[in-house]
């Protein structure tokens, strides 16, 4: 269904569909890709500003220390810390600028510690519990793992300044901790870890520390708070810590947990996804309008415009042109358009000379055609009147040779010269029966009678008919089949008269001492064929097309390609047997070898073609007399 919808579209419908298609895949998966980068943006900034927040909480705290109007649950004043009246004037601005600039009243804190039995001075946070508690062991667990790494990186160190080998690099883990394992001195300060978050995601700083969330509405932050040598000045450990050794990295041990609302997370989440997704319509939008607008300009104009020069041209317009004025590919398209049509146009030109003179050819074909028609009509009418005129004196002639011959007075002498008067005229009257003949088949006017007959009984009668003419000869004629009775619906005497013609022409090229065959089978259920064989001379296979035309014998009988014949007949013989043949449905073909006789094979339907009958017209009877048969 879509591929048909796709091809009754136009190509203008086709281009923007497939390139939408390929700017909207690249669309979503950039959108996909923008949006991870922007969730870990929004992350990393939360994180960074409750680190911030963090810190910020810590420095007030030292600042307020002293300044029990600011937060009254801080720990009594450090007795050996200098008082005076400017001094509490600057701590009060310092105070207030920290909380305008660096404090947000949407976030919210709490410093929490775990019940390690560690006491210090100043830091008596609550002990954390819950969920809090579980996070906060995380922590530890962690700080303590990355101390113990520290640690055996400085006894490497030791062990290669010992052997004369550089000390390695403190490592991302001691950095990050900011304290260097116990017995090693202080490393230099580090640069500031970027605050940026892009910078964050650019150039990563590993930072310890545990979230949670969103819980209640507030993203959870927990922060652990580094103690350095400076610190441990004052947060020094009381009395009542128990005396298990702490790892000095996570001693005193205490984390700052910062609430966020969610809500600005979440809204800054929504906003990102909604500016890309705005950013990507607006993209794909663009996109499919610029390319709309330069697949109209270059591609579907010039086709639009080839499109109606076309039309034009159909319509018998040819002295238009197409014109293409972006000198690319289609402006050569046009010039080669235009070429094209230039040379169609003088091609027609020539076509209509051509058919102009063809029409005058045409029409003097059609005269001549006509009189050609005419000459054979009267060729026909001529050979039919003179037949008939002919063969009246003939039969005259005939008759008073008989009359002629039954006289007793006659000499032999005279005798001899009746009995040639009855040849000639038998002859003469073959000849104009034979030709009368071919003049019925080739106007169309020759009557096809079929009717019910044995093929075998027909050729028994024609093999006594020529038995006479063969036994004066010295030649043998038989009939070979395998069958007793083969009863077929054919024009009995046109069957006939073929196999006269087929045994004339076999005993007359037969030498004395030969042998003739004629048979016959079925073929199937609906053909048949009769075959007449001898072993005369042959026929050579140039000749095997020549002895079927009219008036041509072959040239091994008449010596040269001519009229003339060495042996008598009129060579119509065999082309009057093709056309009887081609009349009843059937066909004739030859097999012969010099020197090897010749085999004529006749293949008939068993029931003669209704369509082969043709208007009673002038009829005359079939030949029966071997004397007729006309040789080839």
């Amino acid at each position: 269904m879509l591929k048909s919808l796709l091809r009754s579209w136009s190509l203008e419908r086709k281009c923007l569909l497939f390139l939408g298609l390929a700017l909207l895949v690249s669309l979503v998966l950039g959108f996909f890709a923008v949006q991870f980068v922007a969730e870990r943006l929004v992350i990393e900034a939360t994180r960074q500003s409750a680190r911030d927040y963090a810190n910020a909480v810590i420095g007030l705290k030292h600042v307020a220390w002293n300044e029990p109007t600011v937060n009254e649950n801080a720990e009594p004043k450090n007795e050996n810390s200098p008082v005076g009246g400017e001094l509490e004037k600057s701590r009060s601005d310092l105070m207030r600028w920290v909380r305008e600039t660096t404090l947000q009243s949407r976030f919210e804190y709490s410093i929490f510690r775990i019940n390690d039995g560690l006491e210090h001075r100043y830091l008596s946070d609550p002990v954390a519990t819950d969920g809090n508690l579980t996070r906060l062991v995380k922590l530890h667990a962690r700080l303590a793992e990355q101390d113990s790494l520290a640690m055996e990186a400085a006894a490497a160190n030791a062990q290669r300044e010992n052997q004369g080998t550089p000390p390695a690099a403190p490592t991302a883990d001691r950095i990050a901790s900011g304290t260097p394992p116990s017995g090693e001195p202080s490393p230099p300060p580090l640069p500031t870890p970027p605050t940026s978050p892009l910078a964050t995601l650019a150039n990563p700083t590993k930072h310890v520390f545990e979230e949670a969330g969103p819980i209640d509405g507030y993203f959870y932050y927990y922060h652990p708070i580094t103690f350095d040598r400076t610190c441990i000045i004052c947060h020094v450990k009381l009395p009542t810590s128990i005396d298990t050794p702490a790892s000095a990295s996570i001693d005193p041990f205490r984390v700052v947990l910062v609430k966020l609302p969610y809500s600005e997370t979440r809204i800054w989440r929504i906003w990102s996804y909604s500016l890309l997704s705005s950013i990507g319509i607006a993209t794909l939008a663009l996109s499919l309008f610029f390319i709309h607008w330069v697949l109209k300009r270059l591609v579907i104009n010039p086709l639009s415009e080839l499109k109606l020069v076309s039309e034009e041209i159909t319509s018998g317009k040819p002295d238009v042109k197409f014109r293409v004025d972006t000198d690319d590919e289609f402006a050569d398209l046009s010039e080669s358009f235009n070429r094209m049509l230039r040379h169609l146009t003088e091609t027609q030109v020539q076509l209509q000379t051509v058919n102009q003179e063809l029409d005058l050819r045409v029409d003097d074909l059609a005269s001549v055609n006509l009189q050609l028609f005419e000459a054979n009509r009267l060729k026909g009418e001529f050979m039919a009147n003179m037949s008939h005129e002919l063969r009246t004196p003939l039969n005259s002639i005939l008759g008073f040779s008989e009359v002629l011959a039954g006289i007793e007075t006659l000499t032999d002498k005279q005798r001899r010269w009746v009995s040639n008067i009855q040849n000639s005229g038998r002859i003469l009257l073959e000849m104009i029966n034979d030709i009368l003949d071919l003049a019925k088949v080739e106007a169309g006017k020759m009557e096809v009678r079929p009717t019910e007959f044995c093929l075998l009984t027909v050729m028994q009668a024609q093999v006594d008919l020529f038995r006479k003419m063969a036994e004066d000869k010295n030649i043998d004629i038989q009939i070979d089949s395998g069958q007793t009775e083969m009863k077929i619906v054919q024009d009995q005497g046109k069957l006939a008269q073929i196999l006269t013609n087929l045994l004339s022409n076999a005993i007359k090229f037969t030498p004395e001492g030969g042998l003739v065959t004629l048979a016959c089978d079925w073929i199937n259920d609906d053909e048949f064929f009769m075959s007449v064989s001898d072993t005369g001379v042959g026929i050579a296979p140039d000749d095997h097309e020549i002895i079927f035309e009219k008036f041509r014998q072959a040239s091994l009988a008449t010596g040269k390609d001519a009229l003339t014949r060495e042996h008598s007949g009129t060579g119509l013989g065999l082309s009057i047997v093709r056309e009887l043949c081609r009349l009843l449905g059937g066909d004739i073909t030859l097999t012969s070898q010099l020197g090897h006789g010749s085999t004529f094979r006749v293949v008939m339907p068993r029931r003669c073609p209704p369509n082969v009958s043709t208007p009673t017209s002038q009829t005359t009877t079939p030949n029966s007399n071997p004397n007729n048969a006309n040789a080839t």
